[in-house]
């Protein structure tokens, strides 16, 4: 078993004992402040389809996490024995957004509010189902998109190419990180 720590400098103590300085090994994950903008206008569209899909009890933690590979995800934990859900986040990529805002700003618009309808049918299926997709995966995503689709009149095509069409400008890796994103999707 490796060790955790590693030395990186010695000193020597009040008793004149030489000690060591260490540090951590594991790399350490900064996460990056979104942009205020940008997480004043997801919580203001999340606020407002929270009340239209008549979730107003929950209250999800909102994250922003640029090395997440999707735009967005929802992250929840349900206790076997009581059915409560224990903890319910939605993580999104500022990156992304950005880059859907820098290229168009309407369009990132809609994408943004599919984003977050998407997220919260999630939720809502869970909550409703009182377990956390007892289905297959591919109904969970198809039932998302069509509630989606029917909060925001954006429909998943449309979202799906304009996100592509924005990444068409990363890196190679990008690329592939988002195309297994709507490969799996499907």
């Amino acid at each position: 078993m490796g060790r955790s720590r590693e030395v990186v400098a010695f000193y020597t103590d009040e008793k004149k004992r030489v000690r060591p300085i260490t540090k951590s090994k594991r790399c350490r994950i900064v996460r990056i402040r979104a942009q205020p903008a940008i997480r004043r206008r997801v919580m203001e569209i999340l606020k407002r389809q929270l009340k239209a899909m008549d979730l107003r009890g929950l209250s999800p933690k909102i994250e922003f996490n640029p090395w997440k590979r999707t735009p967005a995800h929802v992250n929840l934990r349900i206790n076997r024995r009581t059915g409560r859900i224990e903890k319910l986040r939605i993580v999104f990529n500022p990156k992304t957004i950005e880059k859907l805002y820098e290229a168009d700003p309407e369009r990132a618009e809609r994408a943004l509010r599919f984003m977050v309808a998407h997220e919260l049918a999630h939720m809502e299926q869970a909550v409703k189902a009182d377990t956390a997709f007892g289905f297959r995966s591919w109904i969970a995503e198809r039932a998302a998109d069509r509630r989606a689709e029917q909060l925001t009149r954006v429909s998943r095509s449309e979202f799906e190419s304009f996100v592509k069409e924005v990444l068409e400008v990363k890196p190679h890796k990008q690329k592939k990180i988002f195309n297994s994103y709507f490969e799996k999707q499907k």
